[in-house]
C-alpha cells in the first residue's frame, strides 16, 4: 500500500510549514509531492518530495489531462482541478495503489491507521473534503471527474475564475452519489471552526466547550471534560486549521525535530516536553481563555461584511 498526496502550492511560505512536515515524521504509507515555487524542506524528509514548479506548469499539465483550455489564474482555482491531479500528474503515481490531495494547514496523525481500518471496509473513497481525500489508483477514479450528472458541468468550472468547490461539495460529491461510488465520510478530522478565536469543531455533535489538542508522537489527541465533570480523550486522523492565524514557531529546527508533543493553541504551537496532566489543563485554560475573544471576532466579521454590504 502507498499513497501519493499531491500538493501544488504557489505564493508565500505556509507559516507553519515546518510544524506540518514534523507530523509527518511517522507515516509510512503515504508520501507528499508539493509543486511549488516558495517551499525548501528545512531537513531531509522520507514523506515528503518538492518538485520546482510554476502555476503556468500546472495549468498546462491539466490542460493536457483534460483536452481543454482551464481558467487557473489565481492559485486558489485550483482546488477546483484538484479531482484531476491523478489523471495530470501520472509519473507521481508510480508504484501507488492510490493517490489524493489536501491542504498544509494541517497536522497530521496517525493517517496509515486510520486509512488501514478504512480498507478493511471494502469502500472506494477515502474522505471527501479539500482538505484530505485520497481514490484508489484506477482508470475509472481517475477519470471521475469527467462523469455527467445534471447537477455538474466541469465545462463551466473550467471556464469561470469563480471558485466552484468542484473538488468536494459542489462536484464530487454530486458525482460520487451519481456514479455509485461508496465514500468513506466519517467525522475523523478534527475540523477547526474557522469564525472563532478558540478551538472549536466545525463537527458541533463531537465539539466539547472545554477542549484541548495536542500532536504527541505521531497522533493527533483531543483532550475534553465531559458532561460530567470528567477528563476523557480520543483520537483524531488529523487537525484542520483553515483560515487561522497562527504565530509562526521560532524554535531551532533540531528542538522541533527533537520534540515529542506539541501543543496546538487557539493561535500558537508550544513544544511540550511532556504529555503531563499539568500541560493538558494549561491547553485546557488557554482554549476556553480565547473563547471570551469570539465575540469580539464575530462583531469585526460582521462589520466587514456589512462594510462590503455598503459598497457593493
Amino acid at each position: 500500500m502507498k499513497v501519493a498526496m499531491i500538493v501544488p502550492y504557489f505564493g508565500r511560505r505556509p507559516p507553519y510549514f515546518d510544524v506540518f512536515l514534523k507530523s509527518l515524521e511517522r507515516i509510512r504509507h503515504f508520501h507528499w509531492h508539493l509543486l511549488t515555487d516558495c517551499i525548501d524542506l528545512p531537513w531531509p524528509s522520507e514523506q515528503v518530495t518538492v518538485h520546482r514548479s510554476t502555476l503556468a506548469d500546472c495549468r498546462r499539465a491539466i490542460e493536457r489531462a483534460v483536452g481543454q483550455p482551464i481558467t487557473l489564474d489565481k492559485p486558489y482555482k485550483l482546488c477546483d482541478y484538484r479531482p484531476v491531479y491523478g489523471l495530470a500528474f501520472p509519473e507521481l503515481l508510480e508504484g501507488c495503489s492510490h493517490w489524493g490531495y489536501g491542504d498544509l494547514d494541517l497536522l497530521m496523525g496517525d493517517v496509515d491507521g486510520f486509512f488501514e481500518r478504512f480498507l478493511k471496509l471494502g469502500q472506494e473513497k477515502f474522505l471527501i473534503r479539500g482538505h484530505c481525500s485520497v481514490f484508489p489508483n484506477t482508470p475509472r477514479m481517475l477519470e471521475l471527474f469527467r462523469h455527467a450528472t445534471p447537477e455538474v458541468d466541469f465545462a463551466h468550472v473550467a471556464g469561470t475564475n469563480e471558485a466552484c468547490f468542484f473538488d468536494e461539495w459542489g462536484g464530487m460529491a454530486k458525482i460520487y452519489r451519481a456514479a455509485g461510488v461508496s465514500v468513506y465520510n466519517d467525522p475523523i478530522m478534527a475540523d477547526i471552526y474557522k469564525d472563532r478565536a478558540h478551538l472549536s469543531l466545525t463537527e458541533k455533535q463531537l465539539d466539547h466547550t472545554r477542549q484541548a489538542f495536542f500532536w504527541h508522537e505521531g497522533r493527533i489527541r483531543r483532550f475534553f471534560v465531559d458532561e460530567r465533570g470528567q477528563l476523557q480523550d480520543d483520537e483524531f486522523c488529523y487537525i484542520h486549521l483553515q483560515k487561522r492565524a497562527m504565530v509562526e514557531p521560532a524554535w531551532p529546527a533540531d528542538s522541533l525535530r527533537a520534540a515529542n508533543c506539541i501543543a496546538i493553541q487557539p493561535d500558537r504551537f508550544e513544544l511540550v516536553p511532556a504529555l503531563t496532566s499539568e500541560a493538558i489543563q494549561r491547553a485546557l485554560q488557554a482554549n476556553a481563555a480565547s473563547a471570551l475573544n469570539d465575540f469580539a471576532l464575530i462583531a469585526r466579521k460582521a462589520r466587514k461584511k456589512a462594510r462590503a454590504w455598503l459598497h457593493a
